[in-house]
């Protein structure tokens, strides 16, 4: 009502300082409300003849208010003199004001700094307020679950999660456009925290309307031209905002940092493809990483690095944005929850690309060239995904299956052909090392997957040139050593397993049914090269 009665009052000019003045203080006096915890709803003392259930209603209608009230505030805030919108019209103060669908903020880009500030923090004034709710609507769910003695779900009405959609994108289109470091970086911080409190609410519901989704699209498609960050702060900068601030809080987005959700639309998502109106979060934003670790040259959109060295260290600082949203934090994560089988299968391509293209051009073979980089995240990704022993019919033990096998087949399938070709070659080095590095890395289950696949073509090339006169000594040292490199990687696993398994052995010996035949296919290629 204030900001509607400045709106009226505001000379033909312009708003005087008094105004502005009086409209900010609505802005803040809107967000200290938003804040405030619900005290007010019926309880056990109460006449109504289901209590609880009343006050689950009135904790969903006060979730509800403060997504409208801040979504109108921040209308209000941004509305221009030459704006068609009629204050009168929407009945300002009874709390129940109709959202017009064309919602937008593009009189938010005219204010200044401080103000832009201002309304940043009311929406994040609503967000506190919606986590306080949630609190009180966790405890009188288990309240009402301890009087029925019935597991009580969480089921929020569709109305409700309506309002949190379109609260989402107007959230997300206040980013659109912003390049002051001060107001990106709050902004940045507040679309995070938007997730960790409405992403969860989104999927807590069993039975809700599909058409009704957070905007994950348009959350991402608001952060990705930040994506990477190229940002120097000025000398003697008195606010302290670096580029390494900015990177972690677009990060903390496109990883979805502390949003705790289980998507259970992932295996549809497997059986259906993936439509990028139903893409999550995560595969979303590792596909964009992964552009700047395997660009695709041949596209018009192609902007190569000015030089070398700054393209290993482009790749090299992908690598990492993908080891943050990929690997898994800790041993309770689960790193397939939001991704599905065809990307997988596409980043497992990538990788074997950009690892092969590495090893063309790396100068260095230490563990920190870009090369043995892709090499350790492949093999940490296929561990974390390595099926264990017992399934008992988890839907996500076999969703991470299912991308377990196809991270590993695609690579083996698609590499050990080089093997048994031309393993002598900048291809048969480079597909050795990576089957390699998964097989001593990459868990047990990806140790037999890779000597299964790898060594029976080692071995094959051996027995094809047996007593031949026309052997090609530099292809069959290569496989020699191709196949010391497999032994070599069974040691490493193994010594893993048994560490991380207090001692216990594997049984039988993964290479068991291997070790015979390289003897004797040894034996005979030395015993022929000293004829």
């Amino acid at each position: 009502e204030a900001m509607d009665r400045t709106q009226q009052q505001r000379p033909k000019g312009g708003s005087s300082p008094a105004a502005e003045e009086v409209r900010d203080g609505a802005i803040l006096a809107l967000t200290a409300l938003l804040q405030s915890r619900l005290e007010i709803f019926p309880t056990l003392q109460s006449q109504s003849t289901c209590p609880v259930k009343e006050a689950i209603g009135v904790v969903h209608q006060s979730m509800e208010l403060r997504m409208k009230q801040a979504m109108l505030g921040l209308t209000y805030r941004c509305e221009s003199d030459d704006s068609s919108n009629n204050y009168n019209s929407l009945n300002a103060g009874d709390g129940y004001e109709t959202i017009s669908p064309g919602l937008n903020v593009e009189g938010l880009s005219q204010l200044p700094r401080m103000k832009r500030s201002l309304c940043f923090k009311l929406l994040e004034g609503a967000l506190d307020g919606v986590k306080a709710d949630k609190l009180q609507l966790d405890e009188l769910i288990q309240q009402q679950s301890s009087t029925t003695k019935e597991d009580i779900g969480c089921v929020f009405p569709n109305t409700l999660l309506k309002e949190m959609s379109k609260f989402a994108s107007l959230t997300s289109s206040c980013l659109h456009g912003e390049t002051d470091p001060r107001c990106l970086l709050q902004l940045l911080r507040l679309l995070n925290k938007m997730q960790q409190i409405l992403l969860p609410l989104f999927f807590s519901t069993p039975a809700i309307d599909p058409r009704i989704q957070f905007p994950t699209v348009e959350v991402f498609d608001a952060v990705a031209p930040y994506y990477p960050v190229h940002f120097t702060p000025p000398k003697n900068d008195p606010h302290g905002i670096t580029r390494e601030m900015l990177q972690d809080a677009l990060i903390a987005v496109l990883c979805e940092r502390g949003a705790m959700y289980s998507d259970n639309s992932i295996e549809d998502e497997n059986s259906n493809g993936s439509e990028n109106e139903n893409a999550t979060m995560a595969e979303l934003s590792a596909r964009m990483f992964l552009e700047r670790l395997d660009p695709p040259k041949f596209t018009n959109d192609y902007d190569p690095p000015s030089s070398p060295e700054s393209e290993e260290e482009d790749k090299v600082d992908a690598l990492r944005d993908l080891s943050i949203l990929l690997l898994p934090s800790s041993s309770t994560s689960n790193t397939g929850a939001h991704i599905t089988v065809a990307f997988v299968s596409e980043l497992s391509s990538s990788l074997a690309r950009a690892h092969e293209e590495a090893v063309s051009t790396d100068k260095t073979t230490d563990a920190n060239s870009l090369a043995s980089r892709v090499r350790k995240f492949a093999s940490s990704f296929a561990n974390s995904l390595a099926p264990v022993s017992v399934s008992n019919g988890d839907v996500k033990v076999r969703h991470t299956t299912l991308l377990w096998e196809a991270f590993v087949h695609d690579a083996t399938r698609k590499l050990v052909s080089n093997l048994s070709s031309s393993p002598q070659s900048m291809h048969g080095r480079s597909s050795t090392a990576y089957l390699a590095a998964l097989a001593a890395e990459g868990g047990l289950p990806t140790l037999r997957k890779v000597l299964d696949a790898s060594l029976p073509r080692l071995l094959d090339l051996l027995s094809k040139h047996d007593d031949s006169s026309s052997a090609d000594d530099e292809k069959m040292a290569a496989a020699i050593r191709g196949i010391a490199a497999f032994m070599s990687s069974c040691y490493v696993a193994l010594k893993m397993w048994e560490r991380n398994n207090r001692g216990v052995q594997v049984h039988p010996h993964p290479l068991s049914k291997y070790i015979s035949q390289i003897l004797q296919k040894i034996a005979t290629a030395l015993k022929g090269m000293r004829g």
